[in-house]
């Protein structure tokens, strides 16, 4: 399962993240152009589907006072983001295809990074974005 899989990979959990082909800089590289194309505001409420170690919002955060939620299947990045990135966003073990729970509107917007891919179903990637 994708959870097992990025339980496997928690332990590469670190202060620059857990990407092995994209160096830290390169990933708030990429950060900075999806708060341009996203139109994302300072001080807008964010939800990070697939969150994984957390370092995205901990990023958004920092350098744009965005704060937010962050959601993974993997219950070992969601301790790592719990413990070792900024206490003034959530981190919550969730399947990010099962959403109900979020009320409508309760985000200015939806990221991911590297993570809805794992979404196969076309039905269910359309229900996610939306």
């Amino acid at each position: 399962s994708v959870a097992e899989k990025y339980n496997r990979r928690a332990g590469n959990c670190v202060s620059n993240g857990i990407w092995n082909k994209v160096t830290i800089k390169d990933h708030h590289k990429i950060l900075h152009h999806m708060v341009r194309l996203g139109r994302i505001k300072r001080g807008s409420f964010v939800l990070d589907w697939g969150s994984g170690c957390g370092h995205s919002l901990q990023f958004l955060s920092a350098e744009y006072s965005v704060h937010g939620v962050g959601i993974d299947v993997s219950n070992l990045t969601i301790a790592y983001a719990r413990e070792n990135t900024t206490k003034a966003n959530m981190h919550c073990v969730a399947d990010g295809s099962r959403l109900q729970w979020i009320a409508s509107n309760t985000f200015d917007h939806v990221l991911s990074f590297g993570s809805i891919y794992h979404v196969y179903n076309r039905t269910t990637f359309c229900h996610v974005l939306r």
